[in-house]
């Protein structure tokens, strides 16, 4: 059984406390458990699959389909997919006691995690006509896919049985390569392009920075700033640009900065007035970017971000919190959001 509250790629603040979840340390134990305008003419479209009580889209590719994760009255954890024409499909490995969608291409083909009856996590691929295969790196101990390109080439990482976590990619031929930031203690790929280009982050001496591994495998190492104490790279496009966040030392609070680093190294800020900390969650190949900022009043709003740098927020009526986490290429974004119960919901915002 996966957990409720999924933080798949980020660390948010808790409303109200200040208080903030490591991200890295964190990834095992939640598998387990400008100025902002207002939204003008955009679509906000609420959705949950029967049986819900908790909802958590992750990803949404070219044609609008949208996957993710749900958990049922018995707490348990279910994948799914919402087609272009609304219809939510439920879907589960076969024999798991918990399945999550992380991640779709535009061949609606996704990539997951599972885990066995021994609290064993796994990978998995799913075609888009629902044939679903399992796979694990040698010698896993846990298996998480994080990223899938249109090749079918998926990219995650495994911890293994002395409990080091280890990047991976997977042909589409099921040929599984692993491999390591170096003098890393933990690397975590987070997404893959097309061109086989992968981002993602690392640990080293108890701080995490950003990486980008070319698909021959060389490996250049970042940090978006010289105040990050923490870089985390959540998303890259066809181009190599790359989308993520970084925490910077403060008392009696860091704060985190959203950051958009282009493939020459060069790199720019969304700027949200009134915004706390800013988290820049996904890109598409226009560099438009999405992502979610918490006010002065800790509560977080979602928000779009176009390639002139024009930022719109928004939120679901009734939301309490909102959290972006995919973009396609028409701008179209999914994410959840959670209402006065603290219940969470699907969106999906058109601009």
């Amino acid at each position: 059984m996966f957990g409720q509250e999924s933080l798949h790629r980020c660390v948010h603040r808790i409303a109200g406390t200040g208080t903030r979840f490591p991200v890295l340390a964190a990834l095992w134990l939640i598998a387990l458990s400008g100025a902002a305008m207002p939204a003008a003419a955009t679509t906000i479209v609420t959705f949950d699959p029967s049986g819900s009580t908790a909802t958590y889209p992750y990803a949404i590719n070219g044609s609008g389909v949208i996957t993710g994760y749900y958990m049922n009255a018995s707490h348990v954890s279910r994948g799914f997919v919402r087609g272009s024409n609304r219809k939510i499909t439920s879907f589960s490995v076969s024999g798991s006691t918990g399945t999550v969608a992380d991640c779709i291409n535009d061949s609606g083909t996704i990539a997951g995690r599972y885990s066995d009856t021994n609290g064993i996590f796994h990978g998995f691929v799913r075609t888009g006509a629902g044939a679903i295969t399992t796979f694990s790196p040698v010698r896993a101990a846990a298996t998480v896919p994080s990223g899938i390109n249109s090749a079918g080439t998926i990219t995650g990482y495994y911890m293994d049985e002395s409990g080091v976590d280890h990047g991976f990619v997977r042909a589409s031929d099921g040929k599984i390569a692993s491999f390591d930031v170096s003098g890393a203690a933990g690397t975590y790929p987070f997404a893959i392009n097309d061109g086989g280009v992968i981002t993602g982050s690392y640990v080293s001496s108890e701080q995490s920075r950003g990486f980008v591994r070319a698909r021959n495998g060389t490996i250049t190492t970042f940090d978006p700033s010289s105040e990050s104490i923490d870089t985390e790279a959540y998303a890259i496009n066809s181009y190599g640009a790359v989308a993520g966040s970084y925490t910077i030392y403060g008392y009696p609070e860091d704060t985190e900065q959203g950051f958009i680093r282009a493939a020459d190294g060069s790199y720019s800020y969304p700027s949200i007035s009134g915004a706390v900390d800013i988290y820049a969650q996904a890109l598409n190949n226009g560099l438009s970017v999405t992502g979610n900022y918490y006010d002065a009043s800790y509560v977080s709003h979602g928000y779009y971000m176009t390639s002139n740098s024009t930022v719109t927020s928004f939120d679901p009526n009734e939301s309490t919190g909102t959290f972006p986490f995919g973009i396609n290429a028409d701008g179209a974004i999914t994410g959840y959001w959670t209402d006065a119960s603290n219940r969470f919901h699907g969106f999906l915002y058109t601009p």
